[in-house]
């Protein structure tokens, strides 16, 4: 393969006599990297070299400004605002929560070149234009958000002008600065620039390049297909076709490399280390390994997901280089951080809660600090006894005899920002002196000393840091931009990159991972306090064109390799992830049409290995003993999730209600599905209580719409803490949940309005009943929750509210016999166990339904059993099921017979 910037080389060295004063512009570091390798390769005499940089180090160089960091641009910045707000301002950690995202905003304005004074006197006027339609009074927040918006102007003038007389600056900044300074820079040097490998460009590079063009000797080489042209990602070529300096150039380099033959597999298989194992297994049956991988790259466009790869790469790889940054919050360690300040947030004169100790004492990087049996016994000892909050001087007793270094720094109360601080300095080096190390291990703890070591120095100048809180946030913030940057040689090797490193670079090989919807592309995740008309108006890049950066980068990257891997994630998470990213279906589309005759496309669906021939069923004999302990569980009672889940695995049933084991449970850090449910119906009890034994009405329903956001809240603070919800994945779930239970109130509205009475006849209500089978000539009690029991239009409703997803089909039985064979109809049998309790304990004989409302298909409305009101004929075949399970499940020469094994990778 003839790489893109082998062919810019050698069109270089055979137009060029003299490079001593050309400047080579590219896009990132290791592009550099490899066209100085490249130009050295090629050169057959010797040279001056020319110089050879980045686009960032030459906006730099023009600019006059050294670009400041992100920790530090944060203080300046809230220097500024202090000294505007006075007493009203907020608090470091408050106003962490918006001026990352308004920074992020000035930064893009800038880059672009827009009129920040204009952009946000245009925001303001549309925010009093939003506030003036209000049907309402108009709200103190309103108020108060105009207000803040007013002020953008002012902040971005006063950190503007402080920055500059620093003579420092964020991107944007150096940017704009460079562009007014760009007659001087050229006035000053005598020399021409080349571009090499550019695609969409921000506003100021646009001006920039232009510019830099009309320097005589100077040009640019754009790497584009023509292919690109026949599609929307070609939008930023015909663009740049239209620039002045094409009047007098033609616009070249238009390859044809989408024409040549191709392989790519398109490969789904199931979650992240499915992915991951799935790279393995392509690099262990790769051609290139006789080349030590020199011609492959690993893409991540799910960047996380590299420590879990560096940990599985096969032993065929002897040499890797890793071009992307690993981004600290997806480092373990950090982690360990996080839990440490959860425990001192939540330590209650020093008492600490007994979650935040399990999860200390647990993580694998303490676990040489303290005895592991004393460790084992304390946690024992606190979930035997149901203990949430510990004391100090218990947990001392239990952990050590006397008082240690490690303890104190762990648990003692602090006395200041600085001395937290310090803390987990000394933290790092006692698990960097009692633990064996990798070489990448001792990176992470690398980074994080020097990241506390900052923190320590600007809270020594800023004194802006005022508590623990403050200080979390702006860690939090730290571990999403910081990144450990990894060494190696560069130009041998296996790959590994990120999407936007693989900009100029091309590979015969390509593995690419996570090719999935709001991975790649992203979709509309972009935070900003500019709306989309705000930045449509001044032509500010919006999604769209994001979207269409990384089209292009996607397909560039495919553009010259013979063979592409894109791996997809195929799991659906509980709110419908697993969607393949679009630009695989485009791609599918262009193959489907015959427009690349040379590409072969194939798509696979990859499943685990199984190897359920080599582990036998499990089996366990009923012993009287073990008949008798079901006679115990037959007068308590038993529930229709107990029998369903003897339907589904006897050998469950067995652990679970007879040995009545029991997993401990685990501490959650984002919402698990169960807690989800159970919060969605915690809240639409506390909501529909008001409401027992009355009719549902349009007024009372209405004011439910209102109250429904703080019902959620409420449940949510019964598992998490306010700011465990308030930000990232359970944030979205908390709006899932309001989203639900609205749209299931909005459609009870609908429904009284149109003059349907409902009358709620109870709510979580435990249903009991003596039953007696006849075949075991005994009585068995049967018990369970029914969500709720209304009246609509005279017919009863027994209603289960489920957060998950059930269809019409799921309560459709035709052959009974598998009501207690198949576990598909163990919600036909739920919905039955309920009603049958209901209508023999209240000698019902009218008109009943009994069913399910799927939360993610509302649509549908009230899903009934069979779709119909319960006749007697379904009774009396549930009745006969029931008699044959019970004949089952107590006769002993039945076994409990294992019947599901688990499936792993292999």
């Amino acid at each position: 393969m003839q790489s893109f910037i082998s062919n810019v080389v050698q069109e270089e060295i055979l137009n060029r006599k003299d490079f001593s004063s050309l400047v080579y512009i590219l896009p990132s570091n290791r592009s550099v990297l490899f066209f100085q390798k490249e130009l050295i390769h090629q050169l057959s005499k010797e040279v001056i070299l020319p110089k050879i940089q980045t686009i960032e180090n030459l906006i730099e160089e023009i600019s006059g400004l050294q670009r400041i960091d992100q920790l530090s641009l944060i203080f300046e910045f809230y220097t500024i605002y202090k000294n505007y707000k006075k007493e009203e301002s907020d608090s470091f950690e408050q106003f962490m929560q918006w001026a990352s995202i308004l920074l992020s905003d000035f930064n893009e304005i800038d880059s672009n070149l827009a009129n920040a004074p204009e952009v946000f006197s245009y925001l303001a006027d549309l925010t009093r234009i939003d506030n003036s339609f209000k049907l309402e009074n108009l709200p103190s927040a309103s108020q108060n958000y105009l207000k803040f918006v007013e002020s953008f102007n002012f902040y971005y003038r006063s950190l503007v002008s402080a920055l500059k007389q620093a003579k420092k600056g964020y991107a944007g900044l150096l940017y704009r600065e460079a562009n007014t300074k760009l007659d001087n820079y050229l006035n000053s040097n005598n020399r021409s620039y080349i571009f090499i490998g550019f695609n969409a460009l921000n506003k100021a590079e646009e001006s920039i390049f232009q510019k830099l063009l009309t320097v005589d000797g100077s040009k640019i080489y754009w790497d584009y297909d023509q292919f690109y042209l026949n599609s929307n990602i070609g939008d930023f070529q015909r663009s740049q076709r239209k620039w002045t300096y094409y009047n007098n150039h033609s616009f070249d380099w238009i390859g044809q490399d989408f024409n040549q033959p191709k392989q790519i597999e398109v490969l789904a298989t199931p979650q992240d280390i499915g992915q991951i194992k799935l790279v393995g297994e392509i690099l262990k049956k790769s051609s290139d390994k006789h080349n030590n991988y020199r011609h492959t790259a690993i893409v991540l466009a799910d960047e996380k997901l590299l420590p879990v790869l560096l940990n599985s790469l096969p032993p065929e790889v002897k040499n890797v280089n890793i071009t992307m940054g690993l981004n600290l919050n997806y480092v373990e360690f950090g982690n360990l951080i996080q839990i440490f300040f959860k425990l001192h947030q939540n330590n209650r004169d020093n008492y600490f809660r007994f979650k935040d100790i399990y999860q200390l004492l647990g993580h694998h990087s303490l676990s040489n600090l303290f005895d592991k049996q004393a460790v084992f016994d304390f946690q024992q000892n606190c979930l035997s006894n149901n203990k949430n909050y510990v004391s100090i001087n218990e947990l001392q007793k239990w952990l050590i005899e006397r008082p240690i270094e490690e303890f104190s720094i762990l648990f003692y109360r602090f006395s200041s920002v600085e001395d937290f601080i310090a803390r987990i300095e000394r933290l790092i080096e006692l698990i960097a002196e009692s633990t064996t190390l990798s070489l990448l291990e001792k990176e992470y703890l690398k980074r994080f000393t020097q990241i506390f070591r900052q923190l320590g120095l600007y809270q020594s100048e800023y004194k802006a840091i005022d508590g623990l809180k403050s200080l979390f946030a702006i860690f939090k913030i730290l571990l999403k931009q910081e990144k450990i940057s990894f060494k190696g040689e560069p130009l041998t090797g296996l790959q590994i990159l990120g999407v936007l490193e693989t900009r100029v670079l091309d590979f015969d090989e390509v593995i690419m991972t996570s090719l999935n919807e709001g991975i790649l592309p992203s979709g509309k995740t972009d935070q900003s306090f500019l709306t989309f008309e705000t930045k449509t108006h001044f032509q500010l890049p919006t999604y769209r064109e994001k979207d269409k950066i990384f089209g292009y980068h996607f397909y560039r990257l495919l553009q010259r390799a013979k063979r592409s891997y894109l791996i997809t994630n195929s799991s659906t998470s509980n709110f419908g992830a697993g969607e393949q990213s679009h630009f695989i279906t485009q791609l599918e589309i262009v193959h489907e049409s015959g427009a690349l005759p040379n590409l072969t496309f194939d798509k696979k669906l990859i499943t685990p290995n199984n190897s359920n021939a080599s582990i036998s069923l499990k089996s366990i004999a009923k012993s009287p003993e073990l008949i008798s302990r079901l006679e115990e569980i037959s007068e308590k009672g038993f529930s229709p999730s107990a029998l369903t889940s003897y339907v589904r695995n006897p050998l469950d049933f067995y652990k679970q209600k007879v040995l009545k084991l029991k997993e401990l449970d685990e501490l959650e850090e984002n919402i698990a599905h169960n807690t989800f449910g159970t919060i969605v119906h915690e809240a639409l009890y506390s909501l529909y209580l008001p409401f027992l034994g009355k009719n549902l009405t349009v007024k009372g329903l209405r004011q439910m719409l209102v109250e429904i956001p703080k019902a959620v809240q409420k449940q949510f603070l019964e598992f998490f803490s306010a700011e465990d919800f308030r930000n990232g994945q359970n944030f979205i779930n908390y709006t899932v949940a309001v989203k639900y239970i609205e749209k299931f109130v909005l459609s009870e509205l609908k429904e009284v309005e149109s003059g349907c009475n409902i009358k709620i006849l109870s709510l979580e209500e435990e249903l009991k009943l003596n039953y007696f089978c006849g075949p075991l000539k005994k009585t068995i009690v049967l018990k369970g929750f029914v969500d709720r029991i209304d009246e609509k239009d005279k017919v009863i409703r027994i209603v289960d509210y489920k957060t998950g997803s059930v269809s019409k089909t799921d309560l459709k039985i035709n052959d009974w016999n598998l009501l207690i064979r198949d576990e598909k109809y163990n919600k036909c049998f739920q919905v039955l166990f309920y009603a049958y309790i209901y209508k023999y304990n209240n000698d019902f004989s009218g008109e009943m339904e009994s069913g399910i409302y799927s939360f993610k298909k509302l649509n549908s409305g009230f899903l009934k059993f069979n779709d119909s009101i319960l006749e007697q004929s379904y009774f009396d075949e549930f009745i006969a099921q029931l008699d044959l399970l019970f004949l089952e499940l107590f006769n002993p020469e039945f076994r409990f017979e294992e019947k599901e094994i688990k499936s792993y990778f292999t």
